[in-house]
C-alpha cells in the first residue's frame, strides 16, 4: 500500500507514490498523494528528487545553450479519457519521450503509458492496464523501469487492496512486471524512492507493524533490507541516485542549549552520501537554511535547491536557496533568485543529467532559465507560438527535457464536463525566436 488513506468521489484513494505535481517553493512536504473527495486532485506529493535517469550523466563541456523557447501545444485527444486522468512522471529515452500515469473513473482505476517522438504527437500503448497505478519513471541500466501499485476497485465505502508493482522494459513498448518480495515490499507504504545505476532505493513504513523500512534492490532483482541506523532520526527524507550510490536531504534540527526540540527555528538543512545505503556521510553546506528538497545533476557538477522559513513552518512564501557541489561533499551557495507563488508551487526543476531546466512564474508570464555549468541560472526568452492563441498561464506541474526542448503537461477540465479531467501537452521547442 502507498499513502495514507484519502477519498474521492466514488474512489477512496490510498494515495500512490506521487511526484505529479511538486510544491517546492512552498515548504518540504511529506511523501504522498492524497485524492480528497470532491476534486479529486493530488493535495501533496513527493517532491521530485532526481530526474529518471539517475542523474549518472559522465561530465563534461556544458550543453550548448538554449537561445529561445517557443510553446506549442499537443495533442490531448491521448489524455482524454472519462474520469480524471494524470501524468505521474516523463522521460526522454531512446529516441522518444515516455510518460506514466493514471485514469480515476469512479470506483476504478486504470494506469496509462504514453510515448512521442516530438512532445506534441502523443500514442497511448495498446494495452488495457485496469487497476494499476503507474507513479514513477527510471532509467535502470539498459532498460527503463515503472514503480506504482495494484489498486483493486472500491466496494461501497470500502477501500481496494493496494500492492506495489515494478515494471520493467528494454524497448519502452513492452513492459514485464517483477517479482517483489511480499516479507520485504508487501504492505508497505512508500515515503521516497531513487533509482540509478546502483539499483534501487526505498524508505517505507511499514502499515502492519508501523515501523519504517530501507530497502535496496539490484538490476538482477535481489532486494534486502538496509540499516541506517539513527542517520535521519527518523523524520522524513527525500532521494536522489548518485553515480556512486545515493543522495538523502531534507531538514535535521541541532537542538542547541535552551531551545526545546521541534522547534522549527531549530530546523537546518542537511545533506547524507552513500554508496551502499547503510553508511552515511553528511555533507557541508555552506548557509543550510531550513531544509533541502531537491538535488539536480548538471554538466558542471550537482545542484541542490532548499528553502528558509526564517522559523516560520506554515508560511507559504519561503526564501529560496539553492547550492553546488562538485563531489556532493561540500556545498555552496549560488543565487537563485526568488520565485512568485503560482498554481504550480512556485518553481519547477527538472535536469537530463547536463542542462536543468527551472520554470516559474514573474508577473504572471512563465519564465524559464537554465543553468548547465553548475553556477549560473540563464533566462531563456520564451513565448507561444500564434497557434496557441490567447492562453492562460498553463499549471505546469513539472518540466521534462528532450533533445529538441522541454515537455510540460497541464491538467484541465472539459468546459461542459467539469467533473472530467483530461492533460494538454506542451511543447517549448528549443531554437529561433518566438513567432509575432
Amino acid at each position: 500500500m502507498i499513502g495514507p488513506s484519502g477519498q474521492s468521489n466514488g474512489l477512496r484513494r490510498e494515495a500512490f507514490v506521487g511526484l505529479g505535481a511538486i510544491v517546492v517553493a512552498i515548504t518540504v512536504v511529506t511523501a504522498t498523494i492524497v485524492l480528497t473527495r470532491g476534486d479529486r486532485r493530488p493535495t501533496a506529493s513527493l517532491p521530485v528528487a532526481s530526474n529518471a535517469s539517475g542523474q549518472t550523466a559522465p561530465r563534461g563541456a556544458p550543453p550548448a545553450v538554449w537561445a529561445v523557447l517557443t510553446w506549442t501545444v499537443g495533442d490531448p485527444s491521448p489524455f482524454d479519457y472519462p474520469g480524471v486522468t494524470y501524468v505521474s512522471d516523463a522521460i526522454w529515452w531512446g529516441d522518444a519521450f515516455l510518460a506514466v500515469g493514471y485514469t480515476i473513473d469512479e470506483a476504478r482505476v486504470s494506469g496509462r503509458i504514453w510515448s512521442s517522438p516530438d512532445g506534441l504527437a502523443w500514442q497511448l500503448e495498446p494495452v488495457e492496464r485496469p487497476d494499476l497505478v503507474f507513479d514513477r519513471i527510471f532509467v535502470v541500466g539498459e532498460g527503463v523501469a515503472i514503480i506504482g501499485a495494484h489498486r483493486a476497485p472500491d466496494v461501497g465505502e470500502e477501500a481496494g487492496a493496494t500492492s506495489l508493482g515494478l515494471w520493467t522494459s528494454t524497448d519502452g513498448r513492452t513492459w514485464a512486471e517483477s517479482v517483489l518480495p511480499d516479507e520485504l515490499l508487501g504492505h508497505q507504504h512508500i515515503r521516497a524512492v531513487a533509482a540509478g545505476s546502483a539499483g534501487w532505493l526505498i524508505h517505507t513504513n511499514d502499515l502492519v507493524g508501523g515501523k519504517q523500512r530501507w530497502i535496496t534492490g539490484d538490476q538482477r532483482g535481489s532486494w534486502r533490507l538496509a540499516d541506517v541506523g539513527s542517520t535521519f532520526g527518523g523524520g522524513d527524507v527525500f532521494l536522489t541516485a548518485s553515480e556512486a550510490g545515493w543522495f538523502a536531504f531534507g531538514t535535521r534540527g541541532v537542538d542547541p542549549a535552551g531551545v526545546q526540540a521541534g522547534d522549527p527555528a531549530d530546523d537546518r538543512g542537511a545533506i547524507w552520501l552513500s554508496s551502499d545505503a547503510e553508511h552515511w556521510e553528511a555533507a557541508s553546506i555552506n548557509r543550510p537554511g531550513t531544509g533541502v528538497h531537491q538535488i539536480v545533476r548538471v554538466a558542471g557538477g550537482w545542484i541542490a535547491l532548499g528553502t528558509d522559513h526564517e522559523g516560520c513552518r506554515r508560511c507559504i512564501d519561503h526564501t529560496m536557496l539553492a547550492w553546488r557541489s562538485n563531489d556532493g561533499r561540500i556545498w555552496s551557495p549560488i543565487e537563485i533568485g526568488q520565485s512568485e507563488m503560482n498554481r504550480f508551487g512556485g518553481l519547477v526543476l527538472s535536469s537530463d543529467g547536463n542542462r536543468a531546466i527551472a520554470i516559474d512564474t514573474v508577473a504572471e508570464r512563465v519564465r524559464v532559465r537554465e543553468i548547465t555549468d553548475g553556477r549560473t541560472f540563464r533566462v531563456i526568452p520564451n513565448g507561444f507560438d500564434v497557434s496557441v492563441g490567447t492562453t492562460d498561464l498553463p499549471d505546469f506541474s513539472r518540466p521534462y527535457i528532450g533533445p529538441m526542448g522541454v515537455v510540460a503537461f497541464d491538467q484541465v477540465a472539459h468546459k461542459e464536463e467539469p467533473v472530467r479531467h483530461y492533460v494538454v501537452p506542451y511543447l517549448g521547442a528549443a531554437g529561433g525566436p518566438p513567432s509575432p
